[in-house]
């Protein structure tokens, strides 16, 4: 395993609201006996030179990391991307969501090392392509700034714009544990599927 690295910053986006679960903040959900933002934490700790959450400091100011805040409050992950960048202190940056409770060191580590030359490295699921599963490069800050400007709220639409390129790197999970790790919690049915995935000795 590589250890942290002065040259990678990890944000943990921490803002949503989870409006399918109640209103909850999904990072505080626990699963196997853990918030998802411990889990979450716990796998990009080795590797990360410096960890950030993006959200509300009157909401997460107690949890013991430094929180940096939306910039665009309610404009969607992409703004959470924006504002990840602005404050990174290393070019290269994990940009991970605050509603994957199965991720892992290995898949991180993954997305450091492949296509070095990359501007976007992102995991692709089942459900297309993960950004909030992926490494950015900080050089992108004023793209992302210039869709946000022009009324894009999605990440998607920053992916859409490199596709085809070199600048754009998707990797598909190799195995069965990288496909769970890109489980993402939205719904309750989703929550129940992850507690009990954990208490039968999934990864804890």
């Amino acid at each position: 395993m590589i250890p942290p690295r002065a040259d990678v910053a990890a944000a943990i986006l921490a803002g949503g609201q989870g409006r399918r679960l109640g209103g909850v903040q999904k990072p505080l959900l626990e699963v196997g006996g853990r918030t998802v933002l411990e889990r979450t934490v716990a796998a990009v700790a080795p590797l990360a030179g410096a960890l950030f959450l993006v959200g509300d400091p009157a909401l997460l100011g107690g949890l013991g990391h430094r929180v940096v805040a939306d910039r665009r409050p309610g404009q969607g992950p992409l703004a959470g991307l924006e504002a990840a960048l602005a404050e990174s202190p290393a070019e290269t940056l994990l940009l991970l969501g605050g509603d994957m409770p199965f991720l892992t060191t290995a898949l991180l580590e993954r997305l450091l090392g492949e296509a070095p030359g990359a501007e976007v490295v992102c995991m692709a699921g089942e459900r297309g392509l993960e950004p909030l599963c992926a490494r950015y490069h900080r050089r992108l800050l004023g793209r992302v700034t210039a869709l946000l400007d022009g009324g894009e709220r999605s990440v998607q639409a920053l992916l859409e714009a490199l596709a085809g390129s070199a600048a754009l790197a998707a990797l598909p999970p190799r195995d069965a544990r990288e496909r769970l790790a890109l489980t993402n919690l939205n719904t309750a049915d989703d929550l129940a599927r992850a507690r009990a995935l954990a208490a039968a000795g999934e990864p804890a």
